[in-house]
């Protein structure tokens, strides 16, 4: 193996002397090639060689003394290349225990990705490098772990929480910071009204191909496309050249540190952050007086597990108890520490495909003969929250209500409610029609589940329990004196969503179909009233802009354009917490839609869901969020009363009809 490398190296030498100078990225691959190679047969000495060759080879003057005390980096060919010299030699200090050194060399990386995200303006490219990053954090959450482990300073296991948390959602933090930074740079809103303008063309040209239109009509959008993206790199640039400001707030982010969590939680609070790896789980537990981490293995068929988990609570008809047996496998392997008595309150951030599981259902003991009602769910211990990553809660879900909230002089409470109970709001528009053709969902549904699937012929299934549950949840709201809104059947419609009148409310609720496409993101939505009237209009990007057209779909791209004051956005509809699971970045889906658009917490559900019980479990949650006073809310403990009420009801005890829904927040 050594002599076919060495053979190719000699090769891409005199490649890069005769063609390219002394340097050549083709020359740095096959140094750190073999670099890895020596690492497998443990001849660090060579791996230290190879990888220091490799470093230079990406450096175009050749010169890794450049490097000096690795103050900043030097220019380089490719930063992937570059990364996996740079983790190389953190391995080869590891293997000699120079700890530091090896740490070192980890930071180093860590600065190499910053710069690289600098460097890219679409969001795919951003996604792609974040999954590139995620190799790089398995193995520097493992060295960390490592030397914690040997020296027992808590620093080192404070850098591995960091490398953990550190691409989590980086992406939405980014975009999430950009925006932020436009209002505070001094950008002109003539200029800012551009960009929102670009925005809605590219999200536009982007469905309109997720769409599979005809070769013709496709090539011109993609040329159209690929214009809006152009201008709008180049705006993106010129803002971080012209306005400094800009560029420190949109780039200067700071990753949230254990003790920047800490500072958050009260007594009663306990944050666990997992990091799921090929063959091991790392989870950190963190309270206002603790830090803690454990690293747990899991076996080669854990997604398996979690996806049968999963179709477990899905199906009702569970005669096998392997919703019981799982249930309590997957507890002890994701609990395996336990917490504090004083323990209520529970923020998970989820990595993974645990994305998908919905915490509260763990059994915390063996099942036995008991009937759902009589579990040990985890939701009867613990208040639970989600995130996804530790810096967005420390950054977006503060634990008090922020000064913009408290006085902010919003109406409390706006519901959305199409119901299709008539052919004025339930007949499918042509954009409608097309859309589910392209899913394939013409599915009877017999279960009133409250997604975007046909009864018959082009009508949408109706939903009666959604006027029931907004109009009992109103009432409530109205007989407390609360500013309370209801937009029922026809008048809750995109027109009426794009009017702007949701910025002037503090919780807005949306009682409809939603539907989610997991290979196009783009494509996930919900439904408002099919109104025909403005079906049939051409698409056009500039009647697009001018008019706001609406096909009675609310695409996650329109909610990117969308800007809300909520507190809280609930989405009573079908599957609207899931979407596209990207390595590091976690759910691509409605949920990041609606954070970026202004929400601070959300509450979304994690598969198809019945209208009675969703209805009830609605209405039971608002119950006891107003019993405990609007103004310092706590959404986690009315929503933990509203589904243990649900259990021990009977009726829908089942976690098929309770545990869908989830908080995306404090």
């Amino acid at each position: 193996m050594y002599e076919k490398a060495n053979e190719y190296l000699q090769i891409a030498e005199d490649l890069s002397i005769n063609i390219y100078g002394s340097q050549h990225p083709v020359v740095a691959q096959i140094y750190n090639q073999l670099g890895h190679i020596s690492i497998m047969e443990k001849n660090g000495s060579d791996a230290f060689d190879y990888y220091e060759s490799g470093l230079c080879a990406n450096i175009p003057s050749g010169n890794c003394d450049e490097y000096g005390e690795y103050k900043s980096l030097p220019p380089y060919f490719n930063y992937q290349d570059m990364s996996e010299s740079l983790l190389g030699k953190s391995l080869c200090y590891f293997s000699t225990r120079d700890f530091a050194s090896a740490l070192l060399y980890l930071q180093f990386c860590d600065t190499l990705f910053d710069r690289a995200r600098k460097g890219i303006t679409k969001l795919n490219d951003k996604i792609t490098l974040g999954e590139i990053i995620s190799d790089f954090t398995e193995s520097a959450v493992g060295l960390c772990y490592d030397m914690y482990k040997r020296t027992h300073e808590i620093d080192y296991l404070k850098q591995a929480f960091y490398f953990s948390e550190k691409n989590k959602a980086s992406v939405l933090l980014e975009a999430l910071a950009g925006q932020e930074a436009q209002r505070f740079a001094g950008i002109p809103d003539s200029v800012l009204q551009k960009e929102t303008d670009l925005r809605k063309y590219i999200s536009f040209y982007t469905k309109k191909i997720a769409e599979k239109p005809d070769s013709k009509d496709e090539a011109d959008f993609k040329n159209l496309l690929f214009n809006y993206n152009c201008s709008y790199d180049n705006l993106i640039n010129a803002f971080e050249k012209q306005y400094p400001d800009y560029y420190q707030l949109k780039y200067n982010r700071k990753t949230a540190t254990a003790e920047d969590i800490q500072k958050q939680l009260d007594s009663g609070t306990a944050m666990i952050s997992y990091f799921v790896c090929d063959s091991y789980l790392a989870i950190f537990t963190i309270t206002n007086s603790e830090f803690k981490i454990k690293m747990q293995y899991i076996p080669s068929n854990f997604t398996n597990t979690i996806k049968q988990y999963r179709r477990a609570i899905i199906n009702r008809n569970d005669n096998n108890n392997t919703y019981k047996e799982v249930g309590y496998y997957l507890y002890k392997m994701l609990f395996p520490q336990k917490l504090n008595k004083q323990i209520t309150n529970l923020i998970i951030i989820p990595d993974n495909i645990l994305s998908l599981v919905p915490f509260e259902t763990l059994l915390t003991g063996h099942a036995g003969e008991k009937d759902f009602n009589e579990l040990p769910y985890l939701v009867r211990k613990y208040n639970i929250s989600y995130s996804y990553s530790a810096t967005l809660f420390n950054r977006t879900f503060p634990k008090t209500p922020t000064k913009t909230i408290e006085v902010t002089q919003l109406n409390d409470w706006l519901a959305i409610a199409p119901v299709f109970s008539d052919k004025n709001t339930s007949g499918l528009t042509l954009a409608s029609r097309n859309l589910m053709t392209q899913l394939d969902k013409f599915n009877k549904d017999t279960s009133l589940n409250r997604s975007y699937i046909l009864t018959t012929g082009n009508y949408i299934n109706p939903l009666p329990g959604t006027e029931t549950e907004v109009k009992n949840i109103f009432s409530v709201f109205d007989s407390l004196n609360y500013k309370s809104k209801v937009q029922l059947n026809d008048v809750a419609s995109e027109q009426y969503i794009k009017s702007g009148d949701l910025n002037n409310y503090r919780i807005v609720h949306f009682a409809t179909h939603g539907f989610v496409n997991n290979q196009k993101p783009e494509l996930s939505g919900i439904l408002l009233a099919q109104i025909q009237d403005t079906a049939e209009l051409q698409y056009n990007i500039e009647n697009y802009i001018s008019k706001e057209q609406n096909d009675g779909i609310l695409y996650s791209g329109e909610i990117y354009n969308m800007r809300l004051n909520a507190d809280l956005v609930v989405l009573s509809a079908c599957e609207t917490g899931l979407g596209k699971i990207k390595k590091g970045e976690g759910i691509i889906g409605l949920t990041r839609a609606l954070l970026y658009a202004g929400a601070k917490n959300i509450i979304v559900s994690l598969w198809q869901v019945a209208d009675e019980s969703t209805s009830q479990l609605m209405i039971e949650f608002y119950r006891n969020f107003l019993e405990q006073q609007m103004q310092n809310p706590t959404y986690s403990l009315a929503l933990s009363k509203a589904k243990l009420k649900l259990i021990d009801e009977g009726k829908f005890s089942h976690p098929f009809y309770w545990s869908p829904f989830i908080l995306i927040g404090k």
